[in-house]
């Protein structure tokens, strides 16, 4: 795994021996973000304003606490509470730890509401064909199996091949019925569901990848991801953390990103002697890295081995010449060696570069040691995307079964639509168009009626007006249970109603939007949460609108299913 844009700088962490007993800054901020929610939802604001100011005090560019401010301070100061809510976006997109964990929770819920979504909608179009396809294959098999056997035959085939289903995961007997059925019902369905499947297998087929994609997102936030390690590096000083960087060690004897993180760990801790000794192994993993050698020269300055320190300031400077830091750092190795002339072109640079972090290092009255670099955020994300190896697997059908559990479904959906093509096609009833099993092609009466209707003709014989009461009462009948069949089916299976209607991509779309909403009010607004975790809020906001997406959905549902029963 290569580090090759180590060079860029994402902060700023001034190297500061860990004091006895001192409390590690990332779990103590999320402790007072924490104690801040606490103190607000008991009305005292000013406790709150005090919690989360420490917090931002003791991790600077952590989010959580200007979000707090901002809720804080909504009471008194619409104004304010937007400045601290813009801060903490600003520190939301601009770090790699809360940038991976957004992208993690985003792609998650957007990946399984699209999921839900596309699934409902295959499966309708399954059991909307399903009784067609069933009185087709009992005429069909009638006349060799006896009509007393050919049902106890199809269920005792189809209850075989859900025993047989070699699934893993109920999501992959789940996508294994869904083709099946799908092959099974191609056959009898109209050419808009012929699109609804085509774009499930498209999803299948796609489906891989992304869970792939997303698996390496969300693995940057595992608990040994090396990624997330980075981007913690220059959060916490947990003792913790470098045990587990210990334990990564033995599996990564080879890995320049573990090698800087160790050394920057221990940069953090004033153990300058064994970070130069973890950075001189990166540097000859990932030689000419402007970060490294930036590193390098700060351990060696924590040693007052200042003429070494200068030495690895100027190849910093030579592969990153425009990083104000390692031009500040080359500027204190030239002061501490006499060299004041330099230092002060050096400090003029540096300046012209950054002039904001120049000047907050030099304003502070406390002499300023030189600053250690940690990864870049576009490096992390380019480490992450080619990486290896994954962290966490979601596996399904066919994928779970490799190549060849997909040549086995291809070769069954194949083969299960070609005899499709081979039943008899079942015709309708004349009166209320239910499925009959009388084969269309050997149809030779000009009327073909269902049980029930022949039933009324039969015992009306003579009397039209009676008859003609008691079918107009049947389809009247029917229609109304179409009708509450759509309406319960729109408000139990939101875009169920759309598809039920007809309107496919709108029933997906409605489908996608209310189901993310849901999983976001369900799951606080994150699938993935950053670790040690503090619940920060009750998720009113995101459980009201919840409410509001499907109360919008709920009332557009019933409109078009009423609109549609009356046009029939």
């Amino acid at each position: 795994m290569g580090v090759a844009a180590l060079a860029g700088v994402v902060s700023a962490a001034q190297v500061v021996p860990r004091a006895s007993g001192e409390q590690d800054p990332l779990l103590m901020s999320n402790l007072y973000v924490w104690k801040g929610y606490r103190y607000m939802a008991d009305g005292e604001y000013g406790a709150a304003i005090e919690s989360f100011t420490e917090a931002a005090a003791l991790s600077p560019t952590s989010p959580e606490p200007h979000f707090g401010l901002a809720r804080v301070y909504r009471h008194n100061s619409l104004i304010d509470g937007m400045l601290e809510y813009m801060t903490g976006v600003k520190f939301l997109i601009s770090d790699f730890y809360y940038q991976s964990l957004f992208a993690a929770n985003l792609v998650l819920i957007i990946l399984a509401s699209v999921v839900i979504s596309f699934y409902l909608g295959v499966f309708i179009v399954v059991l909307r064909n399903w009784k067609a396809t069933w009185v087709s294959a009992v005429l069909t098999l009638s006349p060799r199996l006896g009509a007393d056997y050919v049902r106890l035959v199809l269920a005792a085939a189809i209850a075989a091949f859900f025993i047989m289903l070699p699934g893993k995961s109920a999501f992959g007997v789940i996508t294994w019925a869904a083709v099946v059925g799908s092959a099974l019902t191609w056959r009898y369905a109209t050419p808009s569901e012929h699109k609804v499947v085509v774009a499930f297998a498209a999803l299948l087929v796609l489906l891989a990848p992304a869970i792939d994609w997303t698996s390496r997102i969300v693995s940057t936030h595992h608990p040994q991801s090396p990624f997330r390690m980075a981007a913690i590096a220059d959060k916490t000083l947990d003792e913790r953390f470098e045990r587990t960087l210990q334990v990564t060690s033995a599996h990564r004897k080879y890995d320049p990103l573990n090698a800087f993180m160790r050394g920057l760990y221990h940069l953090r801790v004033g153990n300058h002697a064994a970070a130069l000794e973890f950075f001189n192994v990166a540097d000859k993993l990932e030689p000419h890295n402007a970060a490294i050698l930036n590193n390098k020269g700060v351990a060696y300055y924590g040693l007052r081995r200042f003429q070494e320190a200068r030495v690895s300031f100027e190849e910093a400077i030579r592969y990153a010449p425009s990083e104000a830091v390692i031009h500040y750092n080359y500027a204190q190795a030239l002061n501490q060696l006499l060299h004041f002339d330099v230092a002060e072109e050096e400090m003029e640079i540096a300046s012209t570069l950054d002039f904001n972090l120049i000047r907050s290092l030099v304003a502070d009255a406390a002499p300023q040691d030189p600053i250690a670099v940690n990864l870049q955020p576009g490096a992390l994300w380019k480490l992450a995307s080619t990486a290896p190896e994954r962290r966490f697997k979601t596996d399904y059908h066919p994928v779970e079964s490799g190549t060849a559990g997909i040549i086995v479904l291809v070769t069954l959906a194949g083969g299960l639509v070609a005899v499709s093509y081979r039943l008899k096609v079942a015709a309708r009833c004349d009166i209320c168009g239910v499925h009959v099993p009388e084969s269309i092609a050997r149809r030779k009466r000009k009327e073909i009626a269902c049980r029930s209707c022949a039933r009324i003709m039969q015992d009306n014989v003579g009397d039209s007006d009676e008859l003609e009461r008691e079918l107009d009462a049947r389809l009247s009948k029917l229609h109304w249970r179409s009708t509450t069949l759509r309406l319960v089916a729109g408000l139990a299976a939101p875009g169920a109603s759309y598809h039920l209607c007809g309107q496919r991509l709108k029933g997906t779309l409605y489908g996608i939007l209310v189901y993310g909403s849901l999983i976001l009010a369900l799951t606080g607004g994150s699938i993935v949460n950053r670790l040690p975790r503090f619940r920060t809020g009750d998720g009113m906001a995101l459980t009201v609108f919840f409410i509001c997406v499907y109360a919008v959905y709920a009332w557009r549902s019933t409109v078009l299913v009423l609109r549609h029963a009356r046009q029939e």
